[in-house]
């Protein structure tokens, strides 16, 4: 078994031929992604995406396209108590594309939950629970389309 994935909150995103991308919150403010082919060799380098700032509690999720395309959707929260739910696109060779997606517009929800999933043609769904005290509230969604339009 390799090791996929360093770090807090590993998760795994796998398209269709079995190519997988790991990310993990490594560290304040930065998120391992770990690319790998369906035999499990890396495919080139590490990638260390930085938020922006010493923000923790990043918890991570992927999605990946056929094409090897993939998406990053994490929650941060700053300084002020806003929390965020961002998508950050990549393109197969790991670059990203575009800027950060801010995907909740009420930055006061306590969100939990979230997923991410896009089709083949690169159209995402994002999805999450609001929690009130310990009980799940109410359930959003938002589409972000292959040009990343909300």
């Amino acid at each position: 078994i390799a090791n996929l994935a360093s770090g807090n909150r590993p998760v795994i995103g796998m398209d269709a031929i079995g190519n997988t991308v790991t990310a993990a919150d490594v560290n304040s403010g930065n998120i391992e992604l770990v690319r790998r082919n369906s035999a499990g060799a890396t495919i080139g380098s590490p990638i260390i995406y930085n938020v922006g700032g010493p923000f923790s509690n990043l918890v991570p999720n992927v999605a990946v396209e056929s094409d090897g395309d993939f998406s990053l959707l994490y929650r941060y929260q700053n300084s002020g108590g806003a929390r965020f739910l961002m998508l950050q696109r990549f393109n197969s060779a790991g670059s990203t594309v575009g800027t950060p997606i801010q995907i909740n517009a009420d930055t006061s929800q306590n969100i939990q939950r979230y997923q991410v999933a896009v089709d083949p043609a690169g159209n995402h769904l994002v999805v999450w629970v609001h929690v009130t005290g310990f009980v799940p509230s109410f359930l959003y969604g938002q589409r972000v389309d292959s040009s990343g339009t909300k």
